[in-house]
């Protein structure tokens, strides 16, 4: 186990402070936000609530919903790309529309949603619906009804498969026991009253 891990563990116990429940909790839901630039160059916040990921698009422009690394629009932009006549032949993404890009074949193309910071390359990025849950072969950034997940090899988790799976259990258990410090602490509060 990590350094942290071992403090963390040293101070959860059955009869943890509020103080130290906050501070494991703050350790645990740390977000790692290395690598992550140019998220105003994305028209979105900075990073700070998924791993990997920029926050959501600054007040007055619109794209993929929640903490993202795609781009988002002004409103206007894509008025103006709607009833313009763009080609679908290009040469670079300038001559396409919004939320396309040129592909390789000269052609204007839907740019794809993405997964957090492309799973790691530990994981392989998929596309599932957001109702069903099932899989599906495309999910372009104008769709709302779809989102890309990652789905981890052996031995990887979380969101972005960056974590390994003893990472992952090691902060599950932590998780357990400060959840079950604090249900005790909370008991013996309302039961001293």
């Amino acid at each position: 186990a990590s350094a942290t891990a071992r403090y963390i563990e040293s101070i959860v116990s059955s009869s943890m402070s509020t103080t130290a429940i906050n501070m494991v909790g703050s350790i645990l839901n740390a977000v790692n936000c290395s690598g992550v630039t140019n998220c105003d160059k994305l028209n979105r916040r900075d990073c700070s609530d998924v791993d990997y990921s920029c926050g959501s698009c600054l007040e007055g422009f619109i794209g993929e919903s929640g903490s993202k690394n795609t781009l988002c629009l002004h409103p206007q932009s894509l008025a103006i790309s709607s009833t313009s006549k763009v080609s679908n032949k290009c040469k670079d993404d300038s001559d396409c529309g919004a939320l396309q890009y040129c592909n390789g074949t000269g052609s204007c193309a839907k740019i794809s949603k993405k997964c957090p910071n492309s799973c790691s390359n530990q994981g392989e990025c998929n596309f599932i619906n957001s109702h069903t849950g099932l899989l599906v072969s495309q999910c372009d950034m104008t769709f709302t009804d779809c989102q890309a997940v990652c789905r981890c090899f052996l031995g990887f988790g979380g969101a972005s498969c960056g974590l390994s799976s003893a990472q992952l259990k090691q902060k599950i258990k932590l998780r357990q026991q400060m959840l079950s410090s604090f249900n005790n602490q909370s008991t013996h509060s309302t039961t001293s009253q």
